[in-house]
């Protein structure tokens, strides 16, 4: 057995040394690109709200921050917020990952128009999904826990982002 081979490890390094490579510490950074968003959902962890301070990240520091990470391992870049569209460095942020990794960028998928609109046209479609949230298959609980309307608006964003071109998934927060 592999883990027999590793008898000078602590505990710890043992659970560790079992774990497949895509679990291991390292092989995903996760970015809280701002931490303002559009929306107030009643579940928020990063305590976003369009009221928060924005404590937003700029291009330059993500690029440095990124290449660090590649350096050491990274594999898996995942860009999260607030809402990341409402970081106006975005589009280089998401261009600098996807440049040095497959990147996710989580969005509630309501600001894909206007200036938001030119943000995501300029981001690019190679090395790059995105991950609108959507907490159900109807507008009740999805909207009972982000605001009204937003589930309409989640929708319609997840349909514009695979017309324009992007790899798309869907996640939900299922609140007990």
């Amino acid at each position: 057995d592999a883990l027999d081979a590793l008898p000078k490890l602590d505990p710890r390094d043992r659970a560790a040394a079992a774990l497949p490579a895509d679990r291991l510490p390292g092989y995903r950074l996760w970015i809280y690109t701002n931490f303002h968003c559009n929306l107030r959902c009643s579940y928020c962890c990063a305590e976003s709200s369009p009221g928060a301070d924005p404590r937003a990240f700029d291009a330059a520091t993500v690029a440095e921050l990124v290449g660090q990470a590649v350096a050491s391992g990274t594999k898996e870049i995942y860009l999260t917020g607030g809402e990341p569209l409402l970081n106006n460095d975005i589009a280089d942020i998401v261009k600098y990952c996807a440049a040095a990794a497959p990147t996710v960028l989580l969005t509630n998928g309501m600001l894909f128009s206007g200036s938001r609109r030119r943000l995501l046209d300029a981001m690019p479609r190679d090395n790059l999904m995105l991950q609108i949230s959507i907490d159900s298959p109807t507008a009740g609980l999805h909207d009972s826990q982000r605001g009204p309307g937003s589930w309409a608006k989640a929708i319609a964003g997840a349909r514009l982002a695979r017309e324009l071109g992007f790899r798309l998934r869907i996640a939900a927060t299922i609140a007990a």
